[in-house]
Protein backbone atom coordinates (compact mmCIF):
# COMPACT_ATOMS: atom_id res chain seq x y z
CA UNK A 1 0.00 0.00 0.00
CA UNK A 2 1.41 3.40 -0.99
CA UNK A 3 1.98 5.96 1.72
CA UNK A 4 -0.38 8.95 1.71
CA UNK A 5 0.78 12.38 0.69
CA UNK A 6 1.11 15.00 3.38
CA UNK A 7 -2.19 16.57 2.32
CA UNK A 8 -3.98 13.22 2.43
CA UNK A 9 -2.58 12.49 5.89
CA UNK A 10 -3.62 15.89 7.17
CA UNK A 11 -7.15 15.40 5.81
CA UNK A 12 -7.38 12.07 7.63
CA UNK A 13 -6.06 13.71 10.81
CA UNK A 14 -8.68 16.47 10.68
CA UNK A 15 -11.40 13.86 10.17
CA UNK A 16 -10.08 12.02 13.23
CA UNK A 17 -10.35 15.26 15.20
CA UNK A 18 -13.98 15.60 14.14
CA UNK A 19 -14.72 12.02 15.19
CA UNK A 20 -13.11 12.70 18.58
CA UNK A 21 -15.73 15.41 19.14
CA UNK A 22 -13.39 18.38 18.82
CA UNK A 23 -15.18 21.65 18.14
CA UNK A 24 -15.55 22.89 14.54
CA UNK A 25 -13.49 25.96 15.45
CA UNK A 26 -10.61 23.75 16.63
CA UNK A 27 -10.72 21.60 13.49
CA UNK A 28 -10.75 24.71 11.29
CA UNK A 29 -7.83 26.26 13.18
CA UNK A 30 -5.75 23.06 12.95
CA UNK A 31 -6.47 22.83 9.24
CA UNK A 32 -5.43 26.43 8.66
CA UNK A 33 -2.13 26.10 10.52
CA UNK A 34 -1.31 22.81 8.79
CA UNK A 35 -2.03 24.48 5.44
CA UNK A 36 0.56 27.12 6.32
CA UNK A 37 3.10 24.34 6.90
CA UNK A 38 2.18 22.78 3.53
CA UNK A 39 2.65 26.15 1.82
CA UNK A 40 6.06 26.63 3.40
CA UNK A 41 7.18 23.14 2.33
CA UNK A 42 5.97 23.71 -1.23
CA UNK A 43 7.70 27.07 -1.38
CA UNK A 44 10.96 25.47 -0.28
CA UNK A 45 10.76 22.52 -2.69
CA UNK A 46 10.33 19.94 0.05
CA UNK A 47 8.93 16.43 -0.57
CA UNK A 48 5.15 16.02 -0.23
CA UNK A 49 5.09 12.62 1.52
CA UNK A 50 4.43 12.60 5.26
CA UNK A 51 7.15 10.00 5.87
CA UNK A 52 9.77 12.29 4.36
CA UNK A 53 9.24 15.13 6.84
CA UNK A 54 12.21 15.58 9.17
CA UNK A 55 12.86 17.65 12.27
CA UNK A 56 14.87 20.07 10.16
CA UNK A 57 11.76 20.89 8.12
CA UNK A 58 9.72 21.71 11.21
CA UNK A 59 12.52 23.76 12.77
CA UNK A 60 13.01 25.68 9.55
CA UNK A 61 9.31 26.44 9.26
CA UNK A 62 9.01 27.72 12.83
CA UNK A 63 12.21 29.72 12.54
CA UNK A 64 11.02 31.26 9.28
CA UNK A 65 7.73 32.29 10.84
CA UNK A 66 9.43 33.80 13.84
CA UNK A 67 11.58 36.26 11.92
CA UNK A 68 10.18 37.24 8.54
CA UNK A 69 6.99 37.79 6.59
CA UNK A 70 5.86 35.68 3.64
CA UNK A 71 7.46 35.89 0.24
CA UNK A 72 5.59 37.93 -2.37
CA UNK A 73 3.08 35.79 -4.22
CA UNK A 74 2.87 33.11 -1.54
CA UNK A 75 -0.68 31.79 -1.44
CA UNK A 76 -0.96 31.50 2.32
CA UNK A 77 -1.51 33.98 5.11
CA UNK A 78 0.68 37.00 5.68
CA UNK A 79 3.22 36.88 8.48
CA UNK A 80 3.87 40.31 10.07
CA UNK A 81 7.21 41.99 9.46
CA UNK A 82 8.24 41.57 13.07
CA UNK A 83 7.42 37.86 13.09
CA UNK A 84 4.62 36.07 14.83
CA UNK A 85 3.83 36.43 18.50
CA UNK A 86 5.27 33.75 20.74
CA UNK A 87 1.84 32.38 21.63
CA UNK A 88 1.05 31.97 17.93
CA UNK A 89 4.32 30.12 17.36
CA UNK A 90 3.49 27.87 20.30
CA UNK A 91 0.16 27.20 18.64
CA UNK A 92 1.88 26.07 15.43
CA UNK A 93 4.17 23.82 17.48
CA UNK A 94 1.18 22.34 19.33
CA UNK A 95 -0.74 21.61 16.11
CA UNK A 96 2.25 20.03 14.38
CA UNK A 97 2.97 17.91 17.48
CA UNK A 98 -0.62 16.67 17.52
CA UNK A 99 -0.53 15.85 13.82
CA UNK A 100 2.75 13.94 13.89
CA UNK A 101 1.77 12.08 17.08
CA UNK A 102 -1.36 10.93 15.27
CA UNK A 103 0.69 9.99 12.18
CA UNK A 104 3.03 7.93 14.36
CA UNK A 105 0.09 6.03 15.90
CA UNK A 106 -1.22 5.39 12.39
CA UNK A 107 2.14 3.92 11.31
CA UNK A 108 2.85 6.63 8.75
CA UNK A 109 6.28 7.76 9.93
CA UNK A 110 8.43 4.65 9.56
CA UNK A 111 9.73 5.04 13.10
CA UNK A 112 11.11 8.57 12.86
CA UNK A 113 9.75 11.52 14.83
CA UNK A 114 9.67 14.91 13.08
CA UNK A 115 9.01 16.78 16.34
CA UNK A 116 12.05 15.30 18.06
CA UNK A 117 14.59 17.98 18.95
CA UNK A 118 12.14 20.74 18.00
CA UNK A 119 11.84 22.84 21.16
CA UNK A 120 8.55 24.50 21.89
CA UNK A 121 8.92 28.32 21.97
CA UNK A 122 9.11 29.55 25.53
CA UNK A 123 6.11 31.61 26.60
CA UNK A 124 6.44 35.32 27.14
CA UNK A 125 5.44 36.26 30.66
CA UNK A 126 3.52 39.44 29.97
CA UNK A 127 0.92 40.93 32.23
CA UNK A 128 -2.46 40.75 30.60
CA UNK A 129 -4.06 44.20 30.30
CA UNK A 130 -7.10 44.93 32.42
CA UNK A 131 -9.56 47.80 32.56
CA UNK A 132 -10.67 49.60 35.69
CA UNK A 133 -14.34 49.56 36.65
CA UNK A 134 -14.57 53.23 35.67
CA UNK A 135 -13.08 52.55 32.22
CA UNK A 136 -15.51 49.70 31.54
CA UNK A 137 -18.49 51.75 32.69
CA UNK A 138 -17.39 54.65 30.47
CA UNK A 139 -17.16 52.27 27.53
CA UNK A 140 -20.54 50.64 28.23
CA UNK A 141 -22.23 54.01 28.69
CA UNK A 142 -21.66 54.71 24.99
CA UNK A 143 -23.81 51.65 24.18
CA UNK A 144 -26.50 52.07 26.81
CA UNK A 145 -29.05 53.25 24.25
CA UNK A 146 -32.54 52.05 23.24
CA UNK A 147 -31.62 51.35 19.62
CA UNK A 148 -31.29 47.61 19.02
CA UNK A 149 -27.74 47.48 17.67
CA UNK A 150 -26.22 49.41 20.57
CA UNK A 151 -28.44 47.68 23.13
CA UNK A 152 -27.33 44.25 21.88
CA UNK A 153 -23.66 45.27 21.98
CA UNK A 154 -24.16 46.67 25.47
CA UNK A 155 -25.60 43.35 26.65
CA UNK A 156 -22.91 41.26 24.95
CA UNK A 157 -20.02 43.26 26.41
CA UNK A 158 -21.74 43.43 29.81
CA UNK A 159 -21.91 39.63 29.86
CA UNK A 160 -18.23 39.37 29.01
CA UNK A 161 -17.34 41.73 31.84
CA UNK A 162 -19.76 40.46 34.49
CA UNK A 163 -19.37 36.74 33.74
CA UNK A 164 -15.89 36.54 32.20
CA UNK A 165 -17.17 34.96 28.99
CA UNK A 166 -15.11 34.44 25.86
CA UNK A 167 -16.34 36.20 22.74
CA UNK A 168 -17.18 32.86 21.10
CA UNK A 169 -19.16 31.80 24.17
CA UNK A 170 -21.29 34.94 24.06
CA UNK A 171 -22.08 34.44 20.39
CA UNK A 172 -22.94 30.75 20.77
CA UNK A 173 -25.41 31.14 23.63
CA UNK A 174 -28.94 29.99 22.89
CA UNK A 175 -32.20 31.14 24.42
CA UNK A 176 -32.61 27.74 26.06
CA UNK A 177 -29.28 28.19 27.88
CA UNK A 178 -30.74 30.96 30.01
CA UNK A 179 -32.87 30.16 33.06
CA UNK A 180 -34.01 33.48 34.49
CA UNK A 181 -36.19 31.75 37.08
CA UNK A 182 -33.17 30.02 38.54
CA UNK A 183 -30.86 32.91 37.72
CA UNK A 184 -28.37 30.83 35.76
CA UNK A 185 -26.75 30.55 32.35
CA UNK A 186 -25.38 27.42 30.68
CA UNK A 187 -22.15 28.30 28.86
CA UNK A 188 -20.63 26.16 26.12
CA UNK A 189 -16.87 26.53 26.41
CA UNK A 190 -13.80 25.22 24.66
CA UNK A 191 -13.71 21.52 23.85
CA UNK A 192 -17.51 21.41 24.11
CA UNK A 193 -17.23 21.67 27.89
CA UNK A 194 -20.19 23.19 29.67
CA UNK A 195 -20.40 25.23 32.84
CA UNK A 196 -23.33 26.87 34.59
CA UNK A 197 -22.84 30.41 35.87
CA UNK A 198 -25.03 32.54 38.15
CA UNK A 199 -26.71 35.58 36.61
CA UNK A 200 -26.52 38.41 39.16
CA UNK A 201 -25.67 42.08 39.74
CA UNK A 202 -28.27 43.58 37.44
CA UNK A 203 -27.45 41.33 34.50
CA UNK A 204 -30.72 39.46 34.93
CA UNK A 205 -32.60 42.75 34.45
CA UNK A 206 -30.71 43.52 31.25
CA UNK A 207 -31.45 40.06 29.90
CA UNK A 208 -35.10 40.19 30.89
CA UNK A 209 -35.61 43.54 29.15
CA UNK A 210 -33.78 42.34 26.05
CA UNK A 211 -35.86 39.16 25.78
CA UNK A 212 -39.13 40.98 26.40
CA UNK A 213 -38.65 43.92 24.08
CA UNK A 214 -35.71 44.07 21.68
CA UNK A 215 -35.03 40.45 20.70
CA UNK A 216 -38.59 39.59 19.52
CA UNK A 217 -38.41 42.39 16.96
CA UNK A 218 -35.38 40.96 15.17
CA UNK A 219 -34.92 37.27 16.07
CA UNK A 220 -36.60 36.01 12.87
CA UNK A 221 -36.52 32.37 14.01
CA UNK A 222 -32.88 32.45 15.18
CA UNK A 223 -32.32 30.36 18.33
CA UNK A 224 -29.26 32.31 19.52
CA UNK A 225 -29.70 34.37 22.64
CA UNK A 226 -28.12 37.47 21.11
CA UNK A 227 -29.10 38.33 17.56
CA UNK A 228 -27.90 41.01 15.18
CA UNK A 229 -30.14 43.74 13.84
CA UNK A 230 -30.61 41.71 10.61
CA UNK A 231 -32.06 38.79 12.54
CA UNK A 232 -29.09 36.42 12.32
CA UNK A 233 -26.67 35.31 15.03
CA UNK A 234 -24.26 37.83 16.49
CA UNK A 235 -20.79 37.18 15.04
CA UNK A 236 -17.41 37.43 16.84
CA UNK A 237 -15.96 39.49 13.98
CA UNK A 238 -18.76 42.03 14.33
CA UNK A 239 -18.22 42.24 18.09
CA UNK A 240 -14.50 42.81 17.64
CA UNK A 241 -15.02 45.63 15.16
CA UNK A 242 -17.63 47.27 17.38
CA UNK A 243 -15.42 46.97 20.45
CA UNK A 244 -12.54 48.69 18.67
CA UNK A 245 -14.75 51.52 17.44
CA UNK A 246 -16.33 52.30 20.81
CA UNK A 247 -13.13 51.66 22.77
CA UNK A 248 -11.46 54.46 20.81
CA UNK A 249 -14.35 56.78 21.61
CA UNK A 250 -14.12 55.84 25.30
CA UNK A 251 -10.35 56.37 25.33
CA UNK A 252 -9.50 52.82 26.39
CA UNK A 253 -7.11 50.26 24.95
CA UNK A 254 -7.83 46.55 24.61
CA UNK A 255 -9.87 43.88 22.86
CA UNK A 256 -13.11 42.13 23.83
CA UNK A 257 -10.95 39.56 25.63
CA UNK A 258 -9.69 42.36 27.87
CA UNK A 259 -13.16 42.37 29.46
CA UNK A 260 -12.60 38.74 30.45
CA UNK A 261 -9.22 39.65 31.96
CA UNK A 262 -10.85 42.53 33.80
CA UNK A 263 -13.51 40.23 35.24
CA UNK A 264 -10.83 37.85 36.51
CA UNK A 265 -8.85 40.65 38.13
CA UNK A 266 -11.96 42.10 39.76
CA UNK A 267 -13.12 38.66 40.93
CA UNK A 268 -9.92 37.97 42.87
CA UNK A 269 -9.43 41.57 44.02
CA UNK A 270 -12.85 41.51 45.67
CA UNK A 271 -12.25 38.25 47.50
CA UNK A 272 -13.06 35.43 45.08
CA UNK A 273 -10.90 32.31 45.29
CA UNK A 274 -8.71 31.25 42.39
CA UNK A 275 -10.39 27.82 42.26
CA UNK A 276 -13.80 29.47 41.92
CA UNK A 277 -12.35 31.73 39.23
CA UNK A 278 -11.03 28.68 37.39
CA UNK A 279 -14.55 27.25 37.30
CA UNK A 280 -16.03 30.58 36.25
CA UNK A 281 -13.60 30.99 33.35
CA UNK A 282 -13.90 27.36 32.25
CA UNK A 283 -10.20 26.57 32.49
CA UNK A 284 -9.06 22.95 32.65
CA UNK A 285 -5.77 23.98 34.26
CA UNK A 286 -5.26 26.20 37.28
CA UNK A 287 -2.00 27.38 35.68
CA UNK A 288 -4.03 28.94 32.86
CA UNK A 289 -6.20 30.77 35.37
CA UNK A 290 -3.15 32.16 37.15
CA UNK A 291 -2.14 33.96 33.93
CA UNK A 292 -5.31 36.03 34.26
CA UNK A 293 -4.41 37.37 37.69
CA UNK A 294 -3.26 40.95 37.66
CA UNK A 295 -1.55 42.76 40.50
CA UNK A 296 -1.17 46.52 40.18
CA UNK A 297 1.33 48.67 42.04
CA UNK A 298 -1.60 50.03 44.05
CA UNK A 299 -2.54 46.48 45.05
CA UNK A 300 1.03 45.92 46.25
CA UNK A 301 0.99 49.18 48.17
CA UNK A 302 -2.17 48.15 50.04
CA UNK A 303 -0.69 44.77 50.94
CA UNK A 304 2.61 46.33 52.07
CA UNK A 305 0.73 48.82 54.22
CA UNK A 306 -0.75 45.89 56.16
CA UNK A 307 2.71 44.64 57.17
CA UNK A 308 4.09 45.38 60.60
CA UNK A 309 7.78 44.85 61.42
Amino acid sequence: MSMPTLTQAQTAFLEALELSNRSPQTVTLYGRLLADFDGWLAGNGQPPSVQDIESAHVRGFLLDLSRRRKRPGHQHRTVPTDGLATETLRGYHRVLSAFFSWAEREGLLNGHRPMQNVPRPRPEHKEMPVLSDEEVRRFLALLDKPEVKKATLHLAFSMMWRLGLRISEVCELRVTDLDLGRGSLLVHGKGKKQRRLPVRNGLEGLLRDYLADLRPRYANGCDRLLVSYNGGPLLPSSLRRSFGRYARRAGIVGTPHTLRHSFASKFVREGGSITALQKSLGHASLATTERYLHTTFEDLEREYDKLRF
